[in-house]
């Protein structure tokens, strides 16, 4: 039952409620609640409540205009409440749309843009699923953009950070330092971190070994935004190199990404 009927039922003018149906003054409610559309105060919505009772029962029941008054006021002081509901409601969509739009530009402009030629310290590379010693597509392509990096740029060291997961049988560090070593780039040039679980933890534990220092971060395009905020949140200078995300993950990785950024920010996981 809605709150109109309610308040409708409560006043109960014929005194039918103690042997009808809750829906005994259906007909008048519609009536009331049609009639609220062009009704511009409180007394006029009176009237109409008397008219509409009187035009459909007669005039012998107590349809007084201080009775009706009374109505009207909680019927309208209800709608008031409703519509204050429906508008915060409203805002708070728009909020939403307009944070979803404004954080997946940010996601896909970072996805696609790579950094500023400039001398950097490490290439920090973002670990993802192994299973065995073999590593994902995910991870090839972020493994294989920092190997087109690294052979470029021979002074720069590499950081392969990624933890162990439950289903994993080796670290993730372990198989991208050997990825990378089968590529071409001596061991000396590699630093493990094999305890992250979180691409925060990634930036953590990764600093507590380098230190401060002047960073590429190398994952694939939808998850640079969020890696960047998380890397210079626990002290890196850090710029983008873009790995593609594989076609058949993409559009779902991305929309993924906008309530991640918020809660990796907040939570730092």
């Amino acid at each position: 039952m809605d709150k109109i009927s309610k308040i409708i039922n409560e006043w109960d003018p014929m005194n039918l409620m103690n042997h009808a149906p809750d829906d005994e003054y259906c007909f008048e409610i519609s009536m009331i609640k049609e009639s609220m559309k062009n009704i511009q105060n409180e007394q006029e919505f009176a009237k109409k409540i008397q008219e509409i009772f009187i035009s459909q029962c007669g005039e012998n029941y107590d349809f007084s205009i201080d009775k009706c008054t009374l109505v009207a006021r909680k019927i309208l002081k209800t709608n008031k409440k409703h519509n204050k509901l429906k508008k915060f409601l409203l805002i708070l969509l728009i909020l939403a749309i307009a944070s979803f739009v404004i954080v997946e530009s940010y996601i896909i402009y970072t996805g696609n843009t790579d950094y500023i030629k400039q001398d950097y310290d490490y290439v920090i590379i973002l670990g993802a699923k192994v299973n065995g010693d073999d590593v994902c597509l995910a991870l090839k392509y972020r493994l294989d953009k920092a190997v087109e990096y690294l052979n470029k740029n021979q002074n720069v060291k590499a950081v392969v950070s990624g933890g162990q997961g439950e289903d994993e049988e080796y670290p993730e560090s372990y198989v991208m330092k050997n990825y990378l070593i089968k590529h071409g780039i001596n061991e000396n040039r590699i630093i493990e971190e094999n305890k992250s679980t979180t691409t925060y933890e990634n930036f953590y534990n990764s600093f507590s070994i380098i230190g401060e220092s002047k960073i590429l971060v190398v994952t694939n395009d939808f998850h640079m935004f969020r890696a960047i905020l998380l890397a210079e949140k626990v002290g890196f200078e850090a710029e983008p190199l873009n790995a593609k995300t594989p076609d058949s993950i993409k559009y779902k990785m991305y929309l993924r990404e906008f309530p991640a950024v918020f809660l990796s920010y907040i939570f730092n996981i």
